[in-house]
């Protein structure tokens, strides 16, 4: 009898469990070694097409962005956020070819999509940091000045080659203050008063500002650019 009602309890459990969560479990069940979530829940990529066709492209995405169930993104984030990381992937594979590697799988860590707090309160941006590990290459995209990124917000892409992880803040302005992206870039594109040139080793900084009615930045840096196409530079 005590067997019967733990069964039947365990039944009732699973089936009032959310379904995100169910899939979930089967994704973790499914990712054996070496495509495992790791201790920093690196994602392996290389197993994108295999897990996609058994599980479904939106199970994947909520692997590999860990903050979808919590702040969920609208589909066409979501889907201009999963076109860089597979054209990252191919990148990654192709690099690996001309270097006669075996491996060519891209590294994704979990801290390098996250979200950012922008436009109105329900708003978000999300950032895709480019500190991609590419396996029998290492990090193509990243440098002393940094990996660089791109903003994801609505239909709009915006990106900046080689600078370091975004943040945002806000700035005062006449009519009130406003936010803004702060990222560090490399520091020989900065001087000192005595005009001394900056190194990689003290970045500099540079700043985005929003401009809500707009919908897009202001900003004298003209690396950070809006871009159309979701792949490498």
């Amino acid at each position: 009898m005590k067997s019967l009602a733990s069964q039947t309890s365990h039944g009732v459990a699973n089936a009032t469990r959310p379904c995100w969560k169910l899939r979930l479990i089967m994704i973790l069940r499914a990712l054996s070694q070496p495509y495992r979530i790791t201790g920093r829940r690196v994602l392996c990529l290389g197993s994108y097409r295999a897990i996609q066709r058994l599980l479904g492209a939106s199970a994947l995405s909520l692997l590999v962005t860990s903050s979808a169930v919590a702040n969920p993104r609208d589909s066409e984030t979501e889907a201009a956020v999963q076109a860089i990381l597979s054209n990252y992937e191919m990148a990654c594979a192709e690099l690996s070819s001309q270097q006669a590697s075996s491996s060519g799988r891209l590294r994704v860590p979990q801290s390098a999509v996250y979200e950012l707090p922008f436009g109105a309160e329900d708003h978000a941006a999300t950032v895709v940091y480019l500190e991609f590990g590419c396996e029998g290459v290492g990090f193509p995209w990243c440098g002393t000045g940094g990996c660089g990124f791109y903003i994801v917000t609505g239909d709009q892409i915006f990106r900046r080659r080689a600078a370091f992880r975004p943040q945002a803040i806000k700035v005062p302005a006449p009519a009130g203050a406003r936010q803004a992206l702060v990222y560090g870039v490399h520091g020989f594109r900065c001087q000192t008063p005595e005009a001394e040139p900056g190194s990689g080793a003290t970045p500099c900084y540079e700043i985005a500002v929003w401009d809500e009615r707009w919908q897009t930045f202001w900003t004298r840096d003209k690396a950070f650019i809006a871009v159309s196409d979701s792949g490498p530079p």
